[in-house]
């Protein structure tokens, strides 16, 4: 649904962040979804390593990519409410360039960090595909793509929510002031004399 509606509606950075998040959330039903269904129910890996090595890949990659579009997207709207008029939601290199950029390395990190790790705890004997981490991985492969975002989410989510009511609190602090300017000003027309 995502996908139409970024080829028919008007192309804009929210837009295209929304797109980023949905195909990764699409691959994680298409491959990852599907693979730890067979593995939960069958309890032994039937594909194979090299399938193993993508499988995992494309899990952690996806996942972690959703969180990256969520930070983005969060970034994107702090900033159409604290400065709008800086804010701008056409799309340009630049942005095109972040969100590549990110996939780039989202998938090139978990590569990397999976055939690292990989060649040691894929169980060919009793076909398990699964990694077992060390302390110091488990941390790190949670703490830089899950938590530190969701952390950011938070903090970013929790200034928007401060800064909409201060404008708010502007807002009613301005309409009392109106109000009690058309007060003062019908009174001093009910006092002024009749000529």
């Amino acid at each position: 649904i995502i996908i139409v509606i970024f080829l028919i509606k008007k192309r804009t950075y929210s837009i295209l962040l929304f797109f980023s998040m949905a195909f990764a959330d699409f691959l994680i039903g298409l491959i990852c979804m599907p693979n730890t269904i067979l593995v939960s129910t069958i309890y032994y890996w039937p594909l194979g390593y090299h399938y193993c090595i993508f499988w995992i890949i494309v899990d952690f990659s996806s996942t972690s990519l959703s969180m990256i579009s969520l930070l983005l997207l969060s970034i994107q709207r702090f900033y159409q409410i604290i400065i709008p008029t800086q804010t701008s939601e056409i799309l340009t290199m630049p942005k095109y360039f972040l969100i590549t950029t990110t996939w780039i390395i989202t998938f090139s990190a978990w590569t990397i960090s999976v055939l690292l790790v990989m060649p040691l705890t894929y169980d060919n004997i009793g076909n398990q595909c699964y990694l077992s981490y060390t302390p110091v991985y488990n941390l790190l492969s949670t703490m830089f793509p899950l938590t530190l975002p969701a952390f950011c989410i938070l903090i970013l989510n929790i200034m928007i929510i401060v800064s909409l009511r201060i404008k708010n609190k502007k807002i009613e602090l301005n309409l009392k002031k109106r109000h009690k300017f058309k007060r003062i000003a019908n009174l001093v027309r009910a006092i002024r004399p009749v000529e």
